[in-house]
């Protein structure tokens, strides 16, 4: 069972591992920035989940970090469950990495049990009208087929919210939404809006990492009942706008190579690189790269 913590680069996701999994925080001041950061490690899963005050993501890679739910003291049928950080979208490392992490995550999200998405909204990257939410709409409906249906098992966790505007976070969710033009286009937008507004109605999950214990939150989080069954079904690779851009500009190199070198004769360069073009298609399986080919 996993809980898969999604949100944008600098949005708290490797520092909120490390509160759930019991790790003692102490805020620092970093580069004239506060910054809370763990400073006694208990779960050894940890070690490769870096947290950081600067807006560039330390995740490179999907990391795995299996908690004793036991040991935690919560509440529930399970033993265990694994806490999944995952790079920022459009990881501030580059389109590369943006493909290799929206292929190679949601192959490994396929082989579990069952899943949960926890959606980080960060109090510095919220924007005009809540605007960050946008991304975040764009992506889950990007990796979750038929986002709609699953949207009860998703939860939103409002982090580095000051102390004080946490309880305005319902009435902010809420006029945002009232305030969406009637000729917004962007369902998925609407649609995320509307689900956080519901859920804030009843409760807001914006724990203060230094005072609030992570059971409370844990709790929430660990009920398997409300988890993605069968994510083999429901969870689908995919690539941010800056990934596939960049994808589209290697498959026009390609295609500005192979026209000269076909009127040249050079039939084993067209081959490699045709050859290039059906391996890159198979990974990432892309409509656009299929109609180029066949072009």
């Amino acid at each position: 069972h996993v809980i898969l913590f999604l949100g944008g680069t600098g949005s708290g996701k490797s520092t909120l591992i490390h509160y759930l999994a019991g790790s003692k925080m102490e805020k620092q001041i970093v580069d004239g920035n506060n910054h809370i950061a763990p400073v006694e490690v208990k779960n050894k899963a940890l070690r490769n989940v870096v947290t950081s005050a600067r807006a560039v993501s330390e995740t490179r890679h999907i990391t795995a970090v299996p908690i004793d739910l036991k040991e935690m003291r919560v509440f529930t049928e399970e033993d265990s469950v694994v806490l999944c950080d995952t790079p920022g979208f459009e990881d501030t490392s580059g389109p590369e990495v943006d493909v290799a992490n929206g292929i190679g995550i949601i192959r490994a999200l396929k082989c579990c049990k069952s899943i949960k998405p926890v959606v980080l909204v960060s109090y510095t990257a919220l924007g005009n009208r809540m605007s960050c939410v946008r991304g975040l709409a764009r992506t889950l409906g990007q990796i979750i087929s038929s986002i709609d249906d699953h949207l009860s098992a998703v939860e939103y966790v409002f982090t580095k919210f000051p102390k004080k505007e946490k309880q305005t976070i319902p009435a902010l969710v809420r006029e945002t939404y009232f305030s969406i033009p009637k000729d917004e286009t962007d369902k998925g937008y609407k649609s995320i809006l509307a689900d956080i507004a519901r859920k804030t109605k009843k409760y807001v999950f914006a724990p203060h990492l230094l005072e609030d214990p992570p059971l409370d939150l844990l709790q929430e989080l660990t009920d398997i009942r409300s988890f993605i069954r069968h994510p083999e079904e429901v969870f689908q690779s995919f690539l941010t706008e800056k990934a596939n851009h960049a994808v589209h500009l290697q498959v026009e190199k390609h295609k500005a190579s192979v026209l000269p070198a076909f009127k040249n004769c050079n039939f084993k360069f067209v081959q490699t690189k045709l050859d290039e073009l059906v391996a890159l298609n198979a990974v990432l399986e892309n409509k656009l790269i299929e109609k180029d080919y066949k072009e």
